[in-house]
């Protein structure tokens, strides 16, 4: 009996040391739960996974090499089983957060259950922690970073000035995955550096302030050689004029992801979920989201005040959104603004803890964490459910074109027209980068229609929307091109085409009218409905 309560205390001493951690990985694998850990490709995988044959080309290690040689030599031959790297990616977002916790309390910035929450179970990273070919760059870049930063810590406490070549090494590799933590992580990094100040010695210091400025030296010498790759080119170069407009339609931008996206997928997510039905999951998501505010509440304790921590977060902010102002290419997709998700977690979590004291302030912030824990996991469940459905309708649509006998003929050109909007996953938040189905673009489309047949090598399937131009150049309609039609059900059926003076008639072989392919300038036809 005695054995038994030394046991009971042992664990539950445990728990209440680590509660805390223990309720926000309950938390994060319930948003992957929800679908059993499985992962279905979608978007982008289908022709970097699921497509690609497995060898390296200079194309591929232009831009974010290490990420390359990952899709290579790992993700690739898991094509079959890539809920293995799903799952992988997400126990090692838990542990960096985690990671980040205990490097910001040894430097005095103190972080409870929001932090965790806001910089891995928000809705709106999902798409950068959640969708594979961003994740696997995202993540272990981050993972990176964090490392640097923990050798970092350990150097200053041990003043073994070896932990520095990890921290490089590490510094290194991050700018590699992922450069958009780029900035971030030279801010990081100088700052503990800095905090060392009287600890360390000083041509040590110099050596640990070199780490990020050596991994910035490396990243810029590789793009520079690098510039003239399609992969770089497509993504566009740095700003070149007109600083002033440029700054303004990035904040624009900026406010759409964060406003306007912000709402439609946390909030509609949340309501869309609750009406699902999931009660078992809703009850277990209710205990580990009090668990986390309970362990919150408890932790304010160690507590006192951020204001350390608040200037350190908003220049991390700073850094954080500074990519997209500086790059001539406006694309604001959430997974670009992941790295600003750092400081702004940082700074919501210190000022909270700044503002509640006492008893009272310990319970309401606990309170706060609970009902954001419980919202988060549900909308973030349902953006997960959502990438799933995609995959299931990707997987559809290519097994109806696998059936086409022309669709793998190497002296043929296919066609597949998509009405507006179909491009999209229905139900899905309606900005910029929704969730996309495969039909979006040909290479998408290819990789599932690949994957399908077991091929490598297959013509292109050329996907036409509303309103987009396709190029006719060696295309002669009706002798070596193929055209299908995308209806909004999702059957892929057969389009027939009729010349007239202005393009092509195109309509179903019920004879009922889909659009025309109008002429636009020589060689190109413009798909109108």
């Amino acid at each position: 009996m005695q054995k038994l309560k030394e046991i009971s205390k042992i664990v539950w001493n445990f728990i209440y040391t680590n509660g805390l951690f223990i309720s926000f990985g309950i938390a994060i694998l319930l948003t992957r739960a929800i679908i059993g850990f499985k992962y279905l490709p979608f978007a982008d995988d289908w022709f970097l996974y699921m497509g690609d044959a497995p060898i390296i080309t200079p194309e591929k290690i232009a831009i974010r090499p290490l990420a390359a040689l990952v899709d290579v030599f790992v993700l690739i031959p898991l094509r079959n089983h890539l809920w293995i790297p799903s799952l992988f990616l997400t126990l090692l977002l838990a542990l960096t957060a985690i990671m980040l916790v205990k490097i910001l309390r040894k430097n005095k910035v103190y972080v409870g259950g929001l932090f965790l929450i806001i910089l891995t179970i928000f809705p709106l990273t999902i798409e950068g922690t959640y969708w594979l070919c961003a994740a696997m760059r995202i993540i272990i870049s981050l993972f990176l970073v964090t490392s640097s930063a923990w050798f970092i810590v350990k150097w200053s406490q041990s003043d073994k000035v070896w932990w520095l070549i990890p921290s490089l090494i590490c510094a290194i590799a991050s700018v590699f995955f992922y450069e958009t933590f780029l900035p971030v992580m030279i801010i990081f990094l100088m700052y503990l550096v800095w905090q060392t100040n009287g600890k360390t010695l000083a041509w040590q210091r110099i050596l640990a302030y070199s780490i990020p400025l050596i991994a910035t030296a490396l990243f810029l010498a590789w793009y520079t050689n690098h510039t003239n790759s399609a992969e770089i080119s497509t993504r566009g170069g740095f700003i070149k004029g007109d600083i002033i407009g440029h700054t303004i339609d990035v904040l624009f931008a900026l406010r759409s992801v964060f406003v306007t996206v912000g709402k439609n997928i946390v909030w509609q997510g949340f309501i869309t979920f609750m009406r699902q039905g999931y009660y078992v999951f809703y009850i277990i998501t209710a205990i580990a989201s009090a668990a986390l505010g309970y362990f919150s509440a408890l932790y304010m304790r160690q507590r006192g005040k951020g204001l350390r921590g608040i200037i350190v977060a908003i220049i991390l902010i700073g850094a954080g959104l500074s990519m997209p102002f500086v790059l001539e290419l406006i694309r604001m997709p959430t997974r670009m603004v992941y790295s600003a998700f750092f400081g702004i977690a940082l700074l919501i979590d210190v000022v909270l803890g700044w503002v509640l004291h006492g008893k009272v302030g310990r319970i309401i912030y606990g309170a706060i964490i609970a009902c954001t824990c419980f919202i988060c996991v549900s909308a973030t469940s349902y953006q997960v459910e959502l990438y799933n459905r995609a995959s299931n309708i990707d997987y559809y649509v290519a097994e109806q074109l696998c059936q086409k006998d022309k669709i793998i003929d190497p002296d043929t050109l296919s066609f597949l027209l998509v009405p507006k909007g179909m491009e999209y996953m229905p139900d899905s938040a309606e900005y910029l980068e929704s969730i996309k189905l495969s039909v979006e673009n040909y290479a998408c489309v290819t990789g599932a229609i690949k994957h399908m047949k077991n091929v490598r090598e297959i013509n292109n399937i050329l996907t036409v929307k509303v309103d987009e131009e396709m190029g006719l150049h060696g295309v002669h309609i009706g002798v070596n091109s193929n055209f299908y039609i995308l209806t909004p059900e999702y059957k892929v059926v057969d389009a027939v085409l009729t010349e007239h003076a202005k393009g092509y008639n195109v309509s179903f072989t019920n004879g009922n009218r889909f659009g025309d392919l109008m002429y636009t300038i020589e060689g190109y036809v413009r798909l109108v409905q």
